[in-house]
Parts: C-alpha cells; sequence; structure tokens
C-alpha cells in the first residue's frame, strides 16, 4: 500500500505522469507478495495487481482522495493478520482490495473515518504510521502464537 501510495505521490509533486519511478520497499514485502496469485485475475501475481491508493489514482483521484482512500482502508482492513499460509494470502489481497474500493466509494460520498474512530488519527501520513507500529510491535506476540499453532499442528 505504501508503494503505491508514494508512487501517487511522485505524481503528484512531478505533475504528470513519470515514465518510470525508482521504489526501494521491504525485501520481507516482496517475498510474500512475489508468488501470490490474485484471485480472478487470470494467475496475475501480487506485485502486477493495484491496490486501494492505485485504484483511486487510474480513476482520477487527486492527492486529497487517494490520502481519504488509504486511511479508510487502514481503518476497514488493519485488523488483519499475516499467518503465513500462502493459500490464504490470495484471499487477504482480495479482501484488502475490496475495503480499497469500498474506501473509495465512501470518499467519493463525502464519507470516511476520522481522527479518533478506532484507530484512525490525523492525517494520512500519521496513519500510516500508527498502522506500521501496530504492525510491528503488536505483531510480535501475534507471531509468535502463530507459529506455535503451526509447530503444533504439524506434530
Amino acid at each position: 500500500m505504501y508503494r503505491t501510495y508514494c508512487g501517487c505521490l511522485c505524481r503528484c509533486f512531478v505533475g504528470e505522469r513519470p515514465d518510470e519511478i525508482k521504489l526501494v520497499v521491504s525485501r520481507n514485502i516482496i517475498k510474500n507478495v512475489k508468488s501470490v496469485v490474485v484471485p480472478y485475475t487470470k494467475g496475475r501475481k501480487g506485485l502486477k495487481t493495484a491496490l486501494c491508493a492505485g485504484i483511486c489514482f487510474l480513476y482520477g483521484g487527486s492527492y486529497s482522495d487517494i490520502a481519504h482512500t488509504i486511511v479508510n482502508i487502514l481503518a476497514i482492513n488493519s485488523g488483519m493478520i499475516c499467518d503465513g499460509a500462502k493459500a490464504s494470502c490470495a484471499a487477504k489481497i482480495a479482501s484488502a482490495v475490496e475495503a480499497g474500493l469500498l474506501g473509495m466509494q465512501m470518499n467519493k460520498h463525502d464519507s470516511q473515518f476520522y481522527n479518533g474512530d478506532g484507530i484512525v488519527v490525523k492525517g494520512v501520513e500519521n496513519n500510516i504510521k500508527a498502522v506500521c507500529e501496530l504492525a510491528r510491535n503488536g505483531m510480535r506476540e501475534t507471531d509468535n502464537e502463530i507459529i506455535d499453532m503451526m509447530t503444533k499442528k504439524n506434530k
């Protein structure tokens, strides 16, 4: 999501659609989505297909539209966990795309989540930072529990 957001910001700052964008991204994210086939896309893989901000961008969304779409999707899907099950990753990606479309439609109809609505804070950058912090710190114990569940299941 953050990669797409960065690409959208780049276009806003450049003032036109760039021919090429070089982004530095987490190797962990690339590893996790490299082989995941997105449902109903005739075999397209995770890194090809666009998510929430990219979809809004492709529909001609402004910076404000994209920012509100991102806040909306973070409010809707931020509780999703990564359990290491590649079979369910594609379904989670599909859910995120659906949440992105919902978030974009909410914004088009002047409906959005505001500071104080659950984990939502003021400003798109602050929301991204908050969810990253939640994932980084909050998932430590969750990851341990998931690993325990996976290893007990295989015994």
